[in-house]
């Protein structure tokens, strides 16, 4: 693929530059991080240390690299954390380009991030994504499709997609890939209270004094993690002694290839990750990982000790976390995708998040178009995939 370093768009204040690897990327660690603060929606699973995690354990010979800035003038106005990725079905090789640290579908159990996005300066948007298209329309030849997920169903981009899909000249269809939740913070503590059902409120103290008369039960919070190998230890420990070791996917999954270990490290000098721990005499019993950044908070791994289970403990956990959460400042705590009736009981908003494809114009993108949306087989490739992990 054509990979040039830097070239004009649409008007000569404009500059595109192409980055192939991480060790370049990470120059930009700062300026990255800045961007996303500065983005229409900053969200903790667009931060560098989140792709330089997954790229740290899911790279591979059919994956590059592919990220595009967009530079006005000596400003850095957007980002598009892609990858090249290179696959073999129907008998022939497909050129596709995907999000990094983008799984195979969105809803699955093995999938890691809850939001992706270009990320683009507020009052941006319109004129960066052309930027990114017409240069990958342009001076990208071989690539078959785009394919991105998941995006906020109402974000600047899936609008400009939906708004302007004869200017930018491809075949683009979205489509829905799952509900997500989040708690909004809007006003006091005692407000959000009132909000939760009084009986399940009760409930979760009654079952935390039922705790404490088998022993001391305390809720500890882990800020800056000093000793990553014996924090993770922990929490494997956890996981083996869940319902997750048996019917779920645990932590330390083959399938995850140790990402939420990298992540931990990378992440353990900032102020962008908070463990809760739940402990009865000095017995770790339960465990919850957020992750943040910004004004938002992400419920991003948790799990309990399943002899623990008619205590409701995963509960207690998560009550006491919301709290901290809030009395930290932020604004969004999201639970994600999932079961979310049983994220009901917290009353968060729900979100719609979508997947886009976006076919070239070559023969063979057609030829998949056709494939894939014409016979269904992208819907039946899901179906099936649903069912084997889910």
């Amino acid at each position: 693929m054509n990979t040039a370093k830097n070239e004009n768009t649409l008007a000569e204040d404009y500059r595109i530059q192409i980055i192939n690897s991480f060790d370049e990327a990470s120059m930009y660690r700062q300026i990255w991080n800045n961007l996303v603060l500065s983005s229409e929606n900053p969200n903790p699973f667009l931060i560098f240390e989140w792709f330089e995690s997954w790229w740290q354990c899911f790279a591979s010979k059919d994956k590059t690299p592919y990220i595009i800035f967009i530079w006005k003038a000596q400003e850095l106005i957007g980002i598009a954390p892609l990858m090249l990725v290179q696959i073999k079905k129907f008998g022939f090789k497909i050129n596709k380009l995907e999000f990094l640290s983008m799984m195979k579908y969105a809803y699955s159990a093995l999938n890691l991030a809850g939001h992706l996005d270009f990320i683009i300066r507020r009052d941006n948007h319109k004129i960066a994504l052309e930027c990114i298209l017409k240069h990958l329309k342009e001076k990208v030849k071989n690539w078959d499709y785009i394919r991105l997920h998941p995006i906020l169903s109402d974000s600047q981009t899936l609008k400009s997609l939906r708004d302007n899909k004869k200017y930018y000249k491809f075949d683009i269809y979205i489509r829905r890939v799952f509900f997500s939740t989040k708690i909004v913070f809007d006003s006091t503590w005692e407000n959000y209270l009132t909000k939760l059902d009084r009986d399940f409120v009760k409930k979760i103290n009654r079952r935390e004094n039922k705790l404490k008369k088998i022993g001391k039960f305390e809720i500890l919070n882990i800020t800056r993690i000093d000793n990553i190998e014996k924090i993770y230890s922990i929490i494997v420990q956890i996981d083996k002694a869940s319902w997750k070791d048996k019917r779920g996917i645990s932590i330390y999954d083959k399938k995850y290839k140790n990402f939420f270990q990298a992540l931990l490290r990378n992440l353990s000098n900032t102020d962008n990750i908070f463990i809760g721990l739940a402990q009865i005499d000095d017995k770790t019993i339960a465990y919850d990982i957020i992750f943040k950044f910004a004004h938002v908070a992400i419920d991003l791994k948790t799990s309990y000790d399943s002899n623990y289970r008619n205590y409701g403990v995963g509960n207690i956990v998560s009550f006491y976390n919301i709290k901290k959460i809030y009395e930290l400042g932020y604004k969004e705590f999201h639970l994600l995708w999932g079961n979310i009736k049983a994220k009901s009981v917290w009353k968060p908003e729900i979100e719609q998040y979508d997947e886009v494809f976006i076919f070239n114009n070559r023969l063979k993108s057609k030829f998949l178009n056709f494939l894939y949306h014409k016979l269904l087989l992208y819907r039946i490739f899901r179906f099936i995939n649903y069912k084997l992990f889910n």
